[in-house]
């Protein structure tokens, strides 16, 4: 089945059974179902490839999908194939995870900050310093990892 350019991440809907395709060069996600595509919705900042999104995480209790937008540092928050909500946050956000032990998705940025979201709120960040990329929770939900890169 095709999607856009550069397929860089997917979430799977168990509720609806909807799996999100994240297209990193074309700036959207594509909304898939049993039968094919569903739906093409934009994110990101089509005019500048260099930024667009990287990762995307998925909160099986809103239905919401959460898409880091590099620049211009937002979140797109998409439920099904709208975007509910857009949210400024940290300096260049990449990536996003979600923690069933207390329902936050958690977004690293390129500035070392991570930002905290509750549905389409934030309700917190923090950090700085290095690069963060990669955030994870552990399944408990009393910690949150990030990792910063290293050149090996």
């Amino acid at each position: 089945m095709n999607v856009g350019d550069l397929p860089a991440a997917i979430t799977y809907d168990g509720a609806d059974g909807a799996v999100d395709v994240l297209n990193q060069l074309s700036a959207n996600v594509s909304v898939l179902n049993g039968s094919g595509l569903v739906a093409t919705v934009p994110v990101g900042n089509s005019s500048n490839q260099a930024y667009n999104p990287e990762g995307m995480a998925y909160d099986p209790a809103n239905g919401f999908v959460y898409v880091p937008n590099t620049n211009p540092g937002t979140v797109s928050v998409l439920n099904g194939s709208t975007v509910v909500a857009t949210l400024v946050v940290g300096s260049s956000p990449t990536f996003a995870t979600f923690d069933p032990g207390n329902g936050f998705v958690y977004i690293t940025d390129l500035g070392g900050s991570v930002t905290v979201l509750n549905g389409t709120t934030m309700v917190g960040s923090w950090g700085s310093g290095p690069p963060r990329e990669f955030p994870r929770s552990d399944p408990a939900g009393s910690s949150m990892f990030r990792t910063t890169p290293i050149a090996i």
